[in-house]
């Protein structure tokens, strides 16, 4: 969508109606999210969905909420789904909303659409908006109504563990190069076995010196804010919100079971991750928390973990008080995937995004918002 060139265009426009989105929408909706983004979800299950992740979610707030764009005859038009986060500057508190399924129905109203719905969002009662997993289009209309876009915090870093079997599955996801890789599959399970056992490797595997623990929400809750710098921006959730992360996480994971563990050494808490693993091996770091000059003890595990589950590659989102250590370790830092993107008032909020001190992680934000798509034969991915 060209959006800045047709602002002006479609301003005085005003054959649109902004509501809140309420139950009796999610078939219209599913229908517009199946148009937008064809899958393989049932009609049925997009019931499920939306209850559970845009009216039922354990923070709702009656200020804020998801919105539909109606026109004149009454039609679903669009979609943009609205989270509320509460976050926190030391011991100030703001109120956030996380955007999430950013949709219009396709046409030549689009542009129209879509600037009034966001413009409606952004005009809410938050002091924060935010999205995380944002397209160049909708990156685009963010800026041309006045938000901006974290660029540091849109870098993202990939650890491979089974270096051979990762490139292979890469030939695998394309049609021209499946068969080659069908023949290199066993060729590339012999190789990454050698790197794993050959000593001076950056893919050699050996048991970290800390001990990892079991994550529970209440931990996280309770110990977050002595992790994040003073002048940060963090979340702050209740166990029962991040409880209900950590189920939306595990729904996306190999058999449902998240990869996470608390990491110690001597009895004192390092840090801890919160991971998914999906079907094809790929794990997705969703949040890491390490103390000062720990970063190397919860990153070591991390990876290790990660390959005891059989991950193939790990990545995660860029957090600048890592990158030295997951640069130690031969992570490759890229800018590929979707961006991050911010409208405040606040300028102590902008401030602390744009210096990247901000301790908001990928469970924070979209990212736990998914839709979920069942896969041929069971599971989701």
């Amino acid at each position: 969508m060209t959006m800045i060139a047709s602002l002006p265009a479609v301003e005085a426009r005003s054959t649109i109606a902004i509501r809140r989105f309420v139950a009796s929408d999610i078939p219209d909706v599913a229908r517009l999210h199946a148009r937008v983004w064809p899958n393989q979800t049932p009609l049925h299950l997009y019931d499920d969905y939306f209850r559970r992740v845009f009216l039922e979610h354990p923070l709702r707030d009656d200020g804020l909420g998801a919105l539909v764009s109606e026109d004149t005859q009454g039609r679903v038009t669009g979609f943009i789904g609205v989270v509320p986060r509460r976050v926190a500057i030391g011991h100030r508190s703001y109120r956030g909303a996380v955007s999430s399924n950013f949709i219009v129905n396709p046409g030549g109203e689009a542009a129209f659409v879509a600037i009034h719905l966001l413009r409606a969002f952004h005009s809410g009662p938050q002091d924060v908006s935010i999205a995380d997993e944002a397209t160049d289009s909708a990156r685009a209309l963010w800026e041309a109504l006045g938000g901006s876009t974290l660029h540091l915090l849109s870098m993202y870093w990939t650890r491979m563990l089974r270096p051979a079997r990762y490139a292979a599955s890469f030939l695998c996801a394309r049609p021209r190069w499946s068969v080659l890789a069908r023949v290199a599959t066993p060729a590339a399970y012999a190789t990454d076995a050698l790197l794993a056992t050959a000593p001076g490797t950056p893919f050699h595997q050996r048991p970290p010196s800390t001990a990892v623990e079991p994550l529970t929400a209440s931990m996280v809750v309770a110990r977050y804010a002595e992790f994040c710098p003073p002048a940060a921006v963090r979340v702050q959730h209740d166990p029962r919100s991040f409880d209900w992360l950590l189920e939306r996480t595990a729904q996306v994971s190999v058999d449902r079971e998240p990869l996470a563990g608390v990491v110690t050494r001597g009895g004192r808490v390092r840090g801890w991750y919160i991971a998914a693993i999906d079907h094809d091996g790929h794990c997705d770091v969703v949040q890491l928390t390490a103390a000062r000059n720990a970063a190397r003890d919860v990153i070591d595990q991390l990876f290790h973990h990660a390959w005891r589950r059989g991950a193939l590659a790990v990545t995660g989102r860029i957090d600048p008080r890592f990158t030295q250590a997951l640069s130690d370790t031969c992570c490759l830092f890229h800018r590929r995937g979707p961006w991050m993107l911010l409208k405040t008032a606040r300028p102590e909020i902008q401030r602390a995004f744009d210096s990247g001190q901000a301790c908001f992680a990928r469970i924070d934000g979209e990212w736990a918002l998914r839709l979920s798509v069942p896969r041929p034969g069971g599971g989701v991915s």
